[in-house]
C-alpha cells in the first residue's frame, strides 16, 4: 500500500480533496498535477512569445476546469492511463480546485487583454509571475488559489465516493 507524506495530504485537502484514503491519493496526486502542467507551459509559451493569441486560446480550457467538476486535460489520464494502469479515476474537482481555475482564467484573460492593447512591462510581469505559481504548483503540490479559497470561504465539502 502507497503511503502519502503528511505535507502531501494537507496540500491535497487544501485543494478539497478531503476523506480520500491515502492509498486512493498516492496513486492520483502526480496526475492531479496534469492540468495545472499543461497549463504552466502553455501559459509560459504565451507570455514567452507575448502572444495575446496563445493566452486567448488558454482562457475555454481555464473556464471549463472553473465551471464542470473536471479539466479537459484530465481526459488524457481517465480515458488512457488509468484504463492501461488500473489506477482510480481523478475525483471530481472540488470547489477550491475550481475557484483557482478561475483565478486562473481570469488571469489569463487579463494577460491576453494587456498584451493585445500594449500593456508593456507589467504584462510581462503579471505573466511571469502566474507562470512562478504554477511552477510552485507543479513542483510542491502547493496551491495558492486554493489556500486562499479556504481562507475566505473555509474548508470545501469533502468528496464522496
Amino acid at each position: 500500500m502507497m503511503r502519502l507524506p503528511d505535507s502531501a495530504r494537507r496540500r491535497l485537502e487544501t485543494e478539497g480533496y478531503r476523506e480520500i484514503p491515502d492509498s486512493v491519493l498516492a496513486q492520483i496526486e502526480p496526475w492531479l498535477r496534469l492540468a495545472p502542467g499543461v497549463s504552466l507551459v502553455w501559459t509560459a509559451a504565451g507570455v514567452l512569445l507575448q502572444s495575446p493569441w496563445v493566452l486567448f486560446g488558454l482562457v475555454p480550457f481555464c473556464l471549463m476546469g472553473a465551471i464542470t467538476r473536471g479539466h479537459p486535460f484530465d481526459v488524457f489520464y481517465n480515458r488512457g492511463v488509468r484504463r492501461r494502469t488500473g489506477a482510480p479515476t481523478l475525483p471530481p474537482y472540488p470547489a477550491p480546485r475550481r475557484f483557482a481555475f478561475l483565478v486562473s482564467a481570469v488571469w489569463v484573460l487579463a494577460l491576453a487583454i494587456g498584451y493585445t492593447i500594449g500593456g508593456g512591462g507589467w504584462v510581462d510581469v503579471l505573466g511571469a509571475f502566474l507562470v512562478l505559481l504554477r511552477l510552485v504548483h507543479l513542483t510542491t503540490g502547493y496551491c495558492v488559489a486554493s489556500h486562499l479559497h479556504c481562507r475566505i470561504f473555509g474548508p470545501s465539502e469533502p468528496y464522496r465516493s
